[in-house]
C-alpha cells in the first residue's frame, strides 16, 4: 500500500514523541527521505498523484520480500 508523505511525516512526528527525540522540519524530513530513495531506490516506489485543483501528492511504498531485505541489510551495514 501507498502512503503519503503526509502520512509519514504524521507518524514521524508520533515516534519522536513518544522517543522523546528531537523533531526536525517538514522540508528537512522530506529531504532525507529523497536521501533514502537514492539509496534505496530499488526497494521503494514512488509517485505522483494529482489531486486537481489541490495540487498534487507524493505517495510511496516498500517493496519488501526476504531477498529485498537481505540487500538492505548489506547497503546498510557497508554504510554504516
Amino acid at each position: 500500500d501507498y502512503i503519503s508523505f503526509n502520512e509519514l511525516y504524521e507518524e514521524y512526528i508520533k515516534i519522536s514523541n513518544e522517543l522523546g527525540l528531537e523533531k526536525i522540519d517538514r522540508s528537512s524530513v522530506y529531504k532525507n527521505l529523497r536521501k533514502i530513495e537514492n539509496i534505496f531506490g530499488e526497494f521503494i516506489e514512488s509517485k505522483i498523484i494529482s489531486k486537481g485543483k489541490n495540487g498534487v501528492n507524493k505517495v510511496a511504498k516498500l517493496i519488501v520480500d526476504n531477498e529485498n531485505l537481505k540487500k538492505v541489510y548489506d547497503i546498510l551495514k557497508e554504510e554504516i
